[in-house]
């Protein structure tokens, strides 16, 4: 029988995003009940939807309090054999050239020590030239639910080929959920990977989107590599830790 591996790839928590709900227990307890090997924690970054700014305060304690929405979900993960791989969510702000507020992109393989040293300028450096700096340390970049346009914020569609490795092509947010063929035709044209996330901020997501591997991942950068080598299998599932829903309603 092969062995099969379900990653969540789009996650935000109460500590550290300003939209999430979800405590790190209450995160960690939604996907390790329904048998997921890991999450990756993806909270906004500084440039978004962060709950907290301290803009006057040094790079290094903004950075710590950060972080610690993703030690403080790892810690819970660690106490069940949930495995919390580190992760954030890069906006584009809505000061940048063009206005393209509301693009999104998820940042994977660097950890705390690279952005203490590299990620300080994150609020003035020009998105193609700090995702790219991610790239070339090994990261990895993809762009989120690239064709949703149902936020106040967003004025336009802005993609940015140039920069990504990748392209969530299934978001299950349900304003995103009809814009995934359009995501899947646009990675596909320019040869990116596919990935599956979830965008939960909390326990009213009917419906998961699934990343699945056919190894346990023992890193983050292997979980990566096999992204890279187009070994995932993409796919929703309902979320039967959905708060407030009957069983019959997934039916």
């Amino acid at each position: 029988i092969k062995m099969a591996y379900k990653y969540e790839m789009h996650t935000h928590n109460s500590i550290s995003s300003q939209c999430g709900r979800f405590t790190p227990r209450e995160l960690v307890e939604t996907f390790a009940q329904q048998g997921y090997a890991g999450i990756f924690t993806t909270d906004h970054f500084f440039n978004g939807n962060i709950r907290f700014d301290m803009k006057n305060e040094p790079w290094k304690y903004r950075l710590e309090k950060y972080c610690e929405g993703f030690h403080a979900v790892k810690a819970e993960g660690d106490k069940c054999g949930l495995d919390v791989f580190f992760g954030l969510e890069y906006s584009v702000q809505a000061s940048y050239p063009n206005n393209n507020a509301g693009c999104d992109f998820l940042v994977y393989g660097i950890d705390e020590k690279w952005l203490e040293q590299n990620g300080g300028d994150v609020e003035t450096c020009p998105t193609n030239e700090y995702l790219n700096r991610i790239r070339s340390a090994g990261g990895v970049v993809v762009q989120a639910h690239p064709f949703r346009m149902s936020r106040d914020y967003m004025e336009h569609i802005c993609l940015f080929p140039d920069c990504v490795d990748g392209v969530e092509v299934l978001n299950t947010s349900p304003s995103t959920l009809p814009l995934n063929m359009l995501a899947s035709v646009y990675a596909d044209h320019f040869g990116f990977f596919h990935t599956a996330g979830s965008d939960i901020h909390w326990g009213d997501r009917e419906l998961l989107g699934v990343t699945e591997v056919p190894e346990k991942a023992v890193s983050d950068k292997h979980f990566l590599q096999m992204l890279r080598q187009r070994r995932q299998k993409l796919y929703i599932k309902p979320n039967f830790k959905c708060n407030g829903k009957r069983w019959e309603d997934f039916e």
